[in-house]
């Protein structure tokens, strides 16, 4: 019985030591900060990669006016946007995954922010 208890008081030790070192990895949690109704709210600029890898872009100047990009159009229109604008790419769940790690090389490139979206039919 005692034996017991001192290896319950020992694993209590343990844990207090555990819990009271703790690591500091100088990762800042993300913080969100509120918009004023006098700023400017920038839509994400969307781009889409689809199942055959190609970057489309639909440019606004009509309805349905699509366009496919190459990977230096994509680094030029990136390049153009504003600095606080997100890049948001939409991808196809059978898009080839080195387009999507050469579109975040991209973004990276150009420092700026970017969100990646699957799509995953069910």
């Amino acid at each position: 019985m005692d034996e017991s208890l001192v290896d319950i008081v020992l694993i209590l030790l343990a844990a207090l030591v555990a819990v009271a070192v703790i690591p500091t990895f100088d990762v800042e949690p993300p913080t969100s900060t509120e918009i004023n109704d006098s700023e400017i709210q920038l839509k994400p600029l969307q781009i889409a990669i689809d199942d055959s890898g190609a970057f489309l872009y639909a440019d606004g100047s009509s309805d349905n006016n699509v366009v496919s990009l190459s990977a230096q159009e994509l680094y030029d229109l990136v390049y153009d946007t504003n600095p606080n604008r997100t890049i948001e790419f939409t991808a196809d769940r059978m898009a080839p995954a080195n387009i999507l790690v050469e579109a975040n090389r991209i973004v990276q490139e150009v420092g700026r922010n970017a969100v990646f979206l699957v799509v995953v039919d069910s």
